[in-house]
C-alpha cells in the first residue's frame, strides 16, 4: 500500500470513530514493507488514533528496527508468530532455513534486551 493510500485508509478509520487499529499488510509481515517506519511513525503522530498493533514473524527486522520499535509509544501490541518449539519444528513448517531461524532467536533475545534495560 502506497503512503498516501495508508494516510487515506488511517482517517477514514479515524473518522468512523476507531481509536485502535491493528495493521495486517497482505504479505502478513509489516516489515517487508521497506515505508513501514513512515507509516508507523503517522500513526504515532495521529491525533485520534490511540493504539495500534501488528503480527510478525519477527526474521525480518534488523537490530536498528528494534530499536525503533521499543521507542514507538502507541504501540499497545506486538504478536510475534513462532513457528515451531526448535529448531526441526520451525524448519518443517516454515520450510525455511537455518538462518532465518538464528535470525528469530537473535531478534528474541536483542527485544528481551532492549525491553528490560
Amino acid at each position: 500500500m502506497s503512503f498516501a493510500q495508508f494516510q487515506e485508509t488511517l482517517e477514514q478509520a479515524a473518522q468512523y470513530g476507531s481509536q485502535e487499529i491493528w495493521l495486517t499488510p497482505m504479505l502478513g509481515e509489516i516489515f517487508a514493507d521497506a515505508n513501514w517506519t513512515d507509516k508507523l511513525q503517522y500513526v504515532e503522530g495521529h491525533s485520534k488514533i490511540e493504539r495500534y498493533g501488528f503480527f510478525t514473524n519477527f526474521i525480518l527486522p534488523s537490530p536498528r528496527d528494534l530499536q525503533t520499535l521499543v521507542s514507538l509509544r502507541k504501540l499497545g501490541a506486538l504478536h510475534i508468530s513462532i513457528y515451531g518449539h526448535d529448531r526441526e519444528s520451525f524448519h518443517k513448517i516454515t520450510q525455511k532455513g537455518d538462518a532465518q531461524y538464528q535470525r528469530l532467536l537473535v531478534n528474541l533475545d536483542a527485544m528481551t534486551s532492549l525491553l528490560s534495560s
